[in-house]
């Protein structure tokens, strides 16, 4: 057996194409940085009309359009995500507007947060949605985020009690697929003796506990990311919340999906 020498006419046919990235690469930048400075004009605009920066419907329209210009390969998704993130820093340049949500981080409405925002804009965690509301009213926020309905759990009373109280008005929603993860220290479900989640988490798995866990020790917190801290820091102790925290909080994850439905969708 004889090991071939790579061909340098393949070598070479990967430099060239590399060169013709950066060509590209040079080009998009200068074209982002066009439309950064357009974006910062409309800013100006809408400031002195006193009109509201963010625009879902424009967003929408914008989306729209470039899922319509695309060819691929790559797909709708990924460059919605690219536009989304272009989106965001143009965003932070118009205003630099601060979007409340129910924290803390990695909790399914921080990622909601950031699926309809971006990530260069600022984020305030809010310890429940009740103070969401209130850092908008006060103006230490410009937007905020809360759950309002769950497709297996229902509607989220609280959210709608605070809008009838409130003179803030919804400007746009966000439907996000659901997929929730059990993890822990532990290596194996046999060495889990309690679950730590939000309320609403546990009563979407209730089938799989019947299945799998039946009079496993459900214990309620504020949050998915206080129960991942919590299964983090105990022996025999699991969470359920998204893939993301597991990561964060250095967790396994011993089973995947584990939501009874699987079109399991929270509007926020």
């Amino acid at each position: 057996m004889i090991k071939m020498k790579p061909e340098r006419n393949s070598e070479m046919s990967m430099a060239d194409l590399r060169k013709k990235i950066d060509v590209i690469d040079a080009k998009l930048v200068r074209l982002l940085s066009d439309r950064a400075k357009i974006t910062q004009h409309i800013g100006e605009i809408k400031t002195k009309g006193n009109k509201p920066v963010y625009a879902p419907d424009r967003e929408k329209k914008v989306f729209d359009k470039i899922k319509g210009l695309n060819r691929g390969p790559l797909s709708d998704e990924s460059l919605v995500a690219v536009y989304r993130e272009i989106m965001s820093g143009s965003l932070k340049l118009e205003s630099q507007p601060v979007i409340a949500f129910l924290g803390p981080e990695h909790t399914f409405t921080h990622q909601a947060s950031v699926q309809k925002f971006g990530h260069s804009v600022d984020y305030s965690p809010c310890q429940t949605i009740g103070d969401v509301f209130k850092d908008v009213e006060n103006g230490r926020s410009d937007y905020g985020v809360v759950p309002v309905e769950n497709s297996t759990e229902g509607t989220i009373y609280f959210t709608l009690d605070s809008f009838i109280r409130s003179d803030l008005k919804i400007c746009a929603e966000i439907v996000m697929r659901i997929k929730l993860d059990l993890m822990s220290k532990e290596n194996s479900l046999k060495s889990v003796n309690r679950i730590y989640s939000n309320q609403a988490v546990f009563g979407q798995c209730r089938k799989w506990f019947a299945a799998q866990m039946p009079g496993i020790d459900l214990i309620p917190v504020a949050s998915t990311a206080a129960g991942a801290r919590m299964a983090a820091s105990e022996k025999g102790a699991a969470c359920i919340a998204s893939g993301i925290v597991s990561k964060e909080n250095k967790l396994k994850v011993l089973a995947r999906n584990i939501q009874d439905s699987v079109s399991n969708t929270t509007r926020f």
